[in-house]
């Protein structure tokens, strides 16, 4: 791969003006007076707040955090917490400390964060081949009609009957994507099973991944707690009537919503914040376009 631009980080990613990545969607952006506004806005006030030091610090202070845990034989180690194959995250301490333009210390504090295991991934964004760390993907099927493909989940801590959500078929993680294309079928079974037939017959991961028609980066969920960046799959639209559409509801585990409908899930709270702010976010990009 010609990798013409390469960011190691997502602060590279946004540069000093995170605004004007939006001319990659449409030069004609730059010009309105919408995006001057908001862009002359935006750098003033950015400008103004004092700057942020971020470092590693324990996890607990005895102070501020506490650790609460059984003395086991091996005793405790509070300076970081992690499943042992350091997959999906571990819970590390950090200080954060702010500072003002001359670098006299404001205000500083300590807390967890959540620390999501990601890999490193060559993709293109935007027309811009990016080598940046992922965590997870989601992809976005459409129809003909603006219909959305979703399915009925479980996830953990959903506060809905029997843990249920309305969601996106399409959410896997980098680590499930790294296994998939080592042929590890059984990482992710229902995104195996999606690839028997779409976007073709007995497709792979990269054949799914390069089939997206627009590929963007899904704002963060949370920007206090947890470091995990996403990127969205937007596949072409699916002709109303043909076979693939077909093949995608049969069994009845997965359903096209229309925008109402969609609207009710999200203000029913039956659905996660990875799918509102995928489906958002494409909006969004279509009303630059």
């Amino acid at each position: 791969m010609d990798i013409k631009e390469i960011e190691t980080n997502w602060k590279d990613f946004a540069g000093n003006d995170p605004l004007s990545s939006l001319k990659d969607i449409n030069p004609e952006v730059g010009k309105s007076f919408e995006f001057q506004e908001l862009s002359s806005w935006y750098l003033e006030r950015m400008n103004l707040l004092p700057n942020i030091q971020i470092e590693e610090s324990d996890l607990t202070n005895g102070v501020d955090w506490n650790l609460v845990a059984n003395q086991s034989e091996n005793g405790i180690q509070a300076l970081r917490i992690e499943k042992a194959d350091k997959s999906f995250y571990g819970i590390v301490g950090k200080k954060i400390t702010k500072t003002d333009s001359n670098g006299n210390k404001l205000f500083s504090w300590e807390q967890p964060i959540l620390e999501y295991s990601e890999k490193i991934i060559d993709i293109k964004i935007l027309g811009k081949e990016k080598r940046i760390p992922v965590y997870g993907l989601l992809g976005l099927i459409r129809d003909s009609e603006g219909k959305i493909l979703m399915t009925v989940d479980q996830e953990a801590v959903a506060e809905t009957p029997k843990n249920s959500v309305i969601r996106l078929p399409i959410q896997a993680s980098s680590g499930k994507i790294e296994l998939l294309k080592a042929g590890k079928k059984e990482a992710d079974r229902n995104l195996s099973n999606l690839m028997t037939f779409f976007p073709f017959e007995n497709a792979n991961i990269d054949d799914f991944i390069s089939h997206a028609e627009i590929i963007l980066p899904i704002p963060p969920e949370d920007t206090n707690l947890a470091i995990k960046h996403n990127i969205l799959l937007v596949f072409p639209p699916v002709p109303v009537g043909s076979e693939i559409h077909k093949k995608l509801t049969e069994d009845g585990s997965r359903k096209f919503l229309s925008e109402k409908q969609i609207a009710m899930v999200t203000n029913s709270r039956i659905t996660n914040s990875h799918t509102i702010s995928s489906v958002k976010l494409f909006e969004d990009y279509l009303k630059l376009k």
